[in-house]
């Protein structure tokens, strides 16, 4: 009984002294634990600095990175399936040319038909009694990176007229196109700001961003070269260049070749050529399509057959006076052959 009452006295005292404590400190506690203190980012530690968190900006940074990852998944996947396409044209094709020359052409088909990188196409028109006169220079750009999946290939043209030689006309060699330009407004500018303005565009997609692989498109594209070099266009020392006129060459031979010739094979509509802007226009649409293996297969732009070589009896003056005068006509117009269809069995 004793030894309860000890117990009991001694949890009391207990008690009374926790009381004591609470009933000292709690006015002072009080302040603290009432007032609504606001966060604001800020620690006592100044080598630690919090910024508040914004949750749109973190799942603005989510979305992006993951759109970011997915265009670069699809792209890739792309890419893929048209090199797949190009090793299986090459596997399935029989071809005239030896392995060096499949070489280049699947070079220069990867570097077109797999999109990856722009394609900067240009063209020099001189006249004709001075060929050291730049008269005009055309540019087309193909820049994959828009509507990449687009049947329309996504194409931006310019055509130059240098305002120093506007009044010297071609016409007597080569047709005098120089103001039908099928593709919109041709620009007069001196020979100075023409250079200035090909520098630019070729820095913009040469030299700015290195990554982006552009090659240059051309048609006899070394001759174009030295005459924009006489102009002061600067050139990178080593980039991809695409000659139509050598991708002709690897599959039909050294003759022949011209622009119209090949706009012909892959039937591709075309009009007033010697215009400096349509002729890079048209000649890269030339690239396009006999770097698609698709193309290719169909217009049989591989199934080369040599000509025949047949003795045509002689022919008179006036004949051929007449097949002069059908050339010119045929070179200097661009007309369609007229012909005569008894039935429409023979277009099907």
């Amino acid at each position: 009984m004793i030894r309860n009452q000890l117990r009991f006295d001694s949890i009391n005292k207990k008690l009374h002294f926790r009381d004591i404590l609470l009933t000292n400190s709690l006015p002072r506690l009080m302040p603290i634990l009432t007032t609504k203190r606001k966060f604001t980012g800020k620690t006592s530690n100044p080598y630690m600095k919090r910024e508040p968190m914004n949750k749109d900006s973190v799942d603005n940074k989510i979305v992006k990175t993951t759109s970011s990852t997915t265009e670069n998944a699809n792209s890739n996947a792309i890419t893929s399936l048209f090199s797949a396409k190009i090793d299986q044209y090459f596997t399935e094709t029989k071809f005239r040319m030896n392995k060096d020359q499949q070489k280049v052409l699947k070079s220069c088909m990867e570097k077109v038909y797999t999109r990856k990188s722009p394609l900067f196409c240009f063209d020099v028109e001189a006249w004709e009694s001075n060929n050291n006169l730049v008269t005009e220079v055309g540019i087309s750009i193909y820049d994959p990176r828009e509507r990449e999946l687009s049947l329309l290939p996504n194409i931006k043209s310019y055509h130059i007229i240098i305002e120093e030689h506007r009044n010297k006309r071609n016409g007597k060699f080569v047709p005098d196109n120089k103001h039908n330009f099928v593709g919109g407004t041709s620009h007069v500018l001196s020979e100075v700001e023409a250079q200035k303005f090909i520098n630019k565009m070729i820095h913009k997609y040469f030299l700015d961003d290195p990554q982006l692989g552009s090659a240059f498109v051309g048609h006899h594209i070394g001759g174009d070269i030295k005459w924009l070099k006489t102009i002061g266009v600067q050139f990178p020392d080593e980039c991809p260049i695409i000659d139509t006129y050598r991708i002709f060459q690897l599959s039909h031979g050294k003759y022949g070749g011209g622009l119209r010739s090949i706009l012909r094979l892959a039937e591709i509509p075309h009009a007033y050529l010697h215009n400096a802007a349509n002729d890079a226009y048209y000649t890269l649409l030339a690239a396009l399509a006999w770097c698609d293996p698709s193309v290719r297969k169909a217009r049989e732009l591989d199934l080369y057959v040599i000509p025949e070589v047949v003795q045509n009896p002689r022919k008179t003056k006036v004949q051929q006076q007449e097949d002069r005068r059908a050339k010119r006509q045929e070179k200097f117009t661009d007309i369609a052959k007229r012909v005569n269809v008894d039935s429409c069995e023979e277009l099907l």
